[in-house]
């Protein structure tokens, strides 16, 4: 699903502390799918359970072939209503003596508020859960025992595992890029993502993941995608992972960092940037004005993304430009004296 339409990658959106991030999730589906489970859960309890949980209509179909089923003592039972009013999926319990409803979650509270104490479950309810855990634990112990390369499960990728044309059997043709061991950072969802790059006869590798603070379940998604895509290419022009591109962007812009290069993403926002940007053009209007003591337009005024720009050589005055955001044009005004930037002022 697309990032934008889950109401769960939106509520990490809205945790992530990030307010740019937080911003851009307000104006999605997702949002509104969250907005809408939230208002549902004020007014009628497991509200999302019972009408919208997809693992949810599944087990329904399976539950009716449970291990053990709540009983209700007929003769014993005075049909107060108590239990129904309690169950939080508004099972119908006064119809049957055996509880088998697809919907029953076996919370028990019907089993704590009947006075009669006609409702029992045979095993106990701590046992079950009991048991649940265990076999959930022997389950998730299982699936590490089947992991084939423990070493990529810990964020070690090796090229051998995604060989290429270039590569084969252990034979190098000289790749393009310069033998060492590179450490780079890119901007994640919650933070910074930190990997090792590893270059051998021009190619890469060997990246292993250092650091990040991202949710682990979306960034071991993008992780694993984004990375083998890096090797079997050896690019970092690849493919996000929809559902974790935050985390996909973070991971290619680190070992894009690390090799020295830039990304797609960056090399369009630089190309869009050079596009919008003109010269400054005393006393008429534009994408790019200056008004100040000289009327002489100094030449490259705005040297995008340059860390090489010679302020020195720009006249006093005030410029506006503007430069591709998330979603659509940021236009800013800038005032230069004496060489220095003295103001920026974000315009729209």
């Amino acid at each position: 699903m697309d990032a934008s339409l889950s109401p769960w990658g939106i509520f990490g959106m809205l945790t992530s502390g990030n307010l740019s991030v937080m911003s851009a999730a307000i104006f999605t589906g997702g949002f509104v799918l969250l907005l809408v489970f939230f208002i549902g859960s004020v007014f009628i309890e497991r509200f999302f359970c019972r009408y919208f949980c997809p693992l949810g209509a599944l087990f329904t179909l399976v539950s009716g072939k449970r291990f053990y089923r709540i009983q209700r003592d007929e003769p014993a039972c005075t049909h107060c209503g108590l239990c129904e009013r309690t169950c939080g999926m508004s099972v119908s319990l006064l119809k049957t003596e055996t509880i088998c409803s697809g919907q029953c979650i076996d919370c028990m509270q019907c089993v704590t508020v009947c006075p009669k104490k006609c409702l029992s479950a045979n095993p106990s309810p701590a046992v079950t859960g009991t048991a649940a855990a265990i076999a959930m634990c022997g389950l998730i112990q299982v699936g590490n025992l089947t992991v084939p390369d423990q070493t990529t499960a810990l964020g070690v990728y090796h090229l051998d595992q995604y060989a290429t044309d270039s590569y084969t059997d252990g034979a190098y043709t000289t790749g393009n890029y310069v033998d060492g061991v590179y450490t780079g950072v890119g901007a994640g969802f919650r933070g910074d993502v930190e990997v090792q790059v590893t270059v051998e006869n021009g190619y890469i590798t060997d990246i292993t993941v250092l650091s990040h603070t991202d949710d682990m379940s979306f960034f071991q998604k993008a992780e694993s995608s984004v990375i083998s895509q890096i090797l079997s290419t050896q690019s970092t022009n690849v493919q996000s992972v929809s559902g974790a591109t935050f985390s996909s962007k973070g991971i290619m812009h680190a070992v894009a960092n690390a090799l020295g290069v830039e990304t797609q993403e960056e090399i369009q926002n630089n190309t869009q940037s050079n596009n919008q940007q003109t010269q400054p053009n005393f006393g008429q209007s534009g994408n790019s004005e200056k008004t100040g003591e000289s009327d002489q337009p100094s030449t490259n005024s705005s040297q995008n993304n340059s860390s090489t720009l010679e302020l020195a050589s720009i006249s006093d005055g005030t410029y506006t430009g503007e430069g591709q955001g998330f979603r659509g044009t940021t236009s800013v005004s800038v005032t230069v004296e004496n060489g220095k930037i003295t103001d920026i002022t974000v315009v729209s």
